[in-house]
C-alpha cells in the first residue's frame, strides 16, 4: 500500500473523543503477521503500537499518536509517528463494520494541495471526501482480537 497523503498540520486539534470501539488489539485481515494495539493516550489522543512479526527476525514495532477528526459524520484518523522531530500527519477514513471490524481508507498521496492551517484543510476534505479518487485504491481491514 502506498503512503497516504501527509501534512505538517493535522485536520484538527485533538478535541474529539475517540470512540470506545477503537480501543483494543486488532489484526490485519489476510495478514496475521500485523497486529495493532490501540490504547487511550493523554487527553483525546490514542497511543498505537503496530507490530509486524517475521519468521526470520525480531518483530518490527512502530509507535504512533492518533486523534480523531469528525467531518460531517465521517471519522478520520490523524496519525503521526512518535518521534523527536516535528510531526507529520497521515490521514485515514475509518469505516466501522460492527463491533469487531473496521476498514481504513488512506487519503491518496496524489493530492498536491498544501495547507498552512487545519481549517483550510478540513474544508478541502469536506469538499472532496465523497470522491473515490480521494482515497488510495486499496483499503485495509482489521478484526478486533480483544
Amino acid at each position: 500500500m502506498a503512503c497516504p497523503y501527509n501534512s505538517n498540520v493535522p485536520l484538527s486539534t485533538a478535541d474529539t473523543k475517540a470512540p470506545a470501539f477503537l480501543i483494543g488489539t486488532w489484526e490485519k485481515q489476510d495478514d496475521a503477521t500485523i497486529q495493532v494495539e490501540i490504547k487511550q493516550g493523554g487527553g483525546n489522543s490514542l497511543d498505537v503500537i503496530k507490530t509486524t512479526k517475521s519468521e526470520d527476525s525480531e518483530p518490527t514495532i512502530e509507535n504512533y499518536t492518533v486523534h480523531v477528526t469528525d467531518i460531517n459524520g465521517t471519522m478520520f484518523l490523524n496519525v503521526s509517528e512518535k518521534t523527536e522531530y516535528e510531526p507529520s500527519y497521515y490521514f485515514y477514513k475509518v469505516i466501522r463494520e460492527g463491533e469487531n471490524k473496521m476498514t481504513l481508507s488512506g487519503v491518496t498521496e496524489n493530492i498536491r494541495e498544501k495547507f498552512e492551517d487545519s481549517g483550510a484543510m478540513k474544508k478541502f476534505f469536506a469538499a472532496n471526501m465523497q470522491n473515490s479518487y480521494f482515497y488510495d485504491a486499496t483499503d485495509e481491514s482489521y478484526f478486533k482480537l480483544k
